[in-house]
């Protein structure tokens, strides 16, 4: 996949998990790495284990996704700062809070939207004259394999993500001009910070202890993916370092699932 040297990447949600892998990823390849998060403290624990892999350099900024305001006073930072922007992966998501159609609020799915959809939109927008002063500019969306196949929990993660899709298909087409790639990837469950809540909910829920919800779950997930694992950051990591390099060049408006071969529509 080559060397990234010289490039600039902004990771949102960068902190940990996912966004933490891709980071990571691109501070190995010599990239010019920006990190976005909302916890000061986890951003500097983080810039410090990035120039350890070898960035070339580290830009940090603390905002809050969801809050508009606080999100375009942040971009207008990053639009003084860097005048290019080669990459940028937009990872925020959050799935909380858990429950079916009839147990989330209309706070619910409001805050939901914000984060994983809008926080998408106001991150494109705000980047948007960075990335047209590369030659090579890419827009690589995590989204999840619940916005093309639901399940029967979180119905407002569910809409918020398969929005981020639709709106990554139209960026393609309306960003293909200025040769600015855009694609999103939907991950399957992978394992991490997220799915670590996830066991601590599950032990909550029914009453048993850490290991016990671990086995059972993780048993679960086995049977519903053909390769019989679960996923991990790292895979995700390696499909955005991919996408972000001239073997994808004529890659643009994919929805990729990265699910082991669970997913089951021929589409």
């Amino acid at each position: 996949m080559g060397k990234y040297t010289g490039q600039t990447v902004l990771v949102t949600g960068a902190t940990q998990g996912v966004g933490k892998a891709i980071a990571e990823a691109f501070a190995e390849a010599n990239a010019y790495v920006i990190v976005c998060g909302r916890n000061e403290v986890r951003l500097q624990n983080t810039k410090k284990q990035l120039l350890l892999k070898g960035a070339a350099a580290v830009f940090l900024y603390a905002f809050d996704f969801a809050d508009a305001e606080g999100a375009k006073k942040a971009l207008s930072n990053i639009q003084k700062d860097h005048k290019r922007i080669d990459i940028l992966v937009n990872n925020v998501g959050d799935p909380s809070p858990f429950g079916n159609f009839f147990e989330l609020s209309d706070e619910d799915w409001t805050r939901s939207y914000e984060i994983n959809c809008m926080s998408m939109v106001r991150m494109v927008r705000g980047v948007l004259p960075c990335l047209c002063q590369s030659h090579t500019g890419r827009i690589i969306n995590i989204a999840s394999m619940s916005a093309v196949e639901p399940g029967m929990y979180n119905p407002h993660y569910v809409a918020a993500k398969a929005g981020m899709v639709a709106v990554s298909k139209y960026l393609s087409r309306a960003l293909a001009d200025k040769n600015i790639l855009v694609n999103a990837i939907c991950p399957g469950t992978l394992t991490g910070d997220a799915w670590e809540r996830n066991i601590r909910d599950f032990a909550d829920r029914h009453s048993c202890g850490i290991g016990e919800a671990r086995s059972i779950m993780e048993e679960q997930e086995k049977k519903k993916v053909p390769l019989a694992r679960m996923g991990s950051p790292e895979d995700v990591a390696r499909l955005v370092l991919f996408l972000a390099s001239d073997a994808a060049d004529f890659i643009t408006g994919e929805c990729i699932c990265l699910d082991g071969g669970r997913g089951r529509s021929v589409l």
